[in-house]
């Protein structure tokens, strides 16, 4: 699990911390986005697409260059 420490994680929230968890099925892998903001678990999905986005992009692009050797 992903979690980032910061004061705030160890301070009880003013309301409901909103969760999205993300797991491999078949692999010990979760990853959870946290926050009481809306507009941060928005950011930090978007930015974990991105990531995902950009890992596919380069994977691509080295099986064709591979191929093309």
């Amino acid at each position: 699990m992903l979690k980032a420490l910061r004061p705030e994680v160890f301070s009880r929230p003013k309301r409901e911390a909103i969760n999205i968890y993300i797991g491999v099925e078949n692999h010990n892998v979760m990853i959870v986005f946290e926050s009481n903001e809306l507009s941060k678990v928005r950011a930090a999905l978007n930015s974990f697409m991105y990531l995902i986005h950009s890992i596919n992009e380069t994977l691509a692009k080295l099986k064709s260059s591979s191929h093309g050797s």
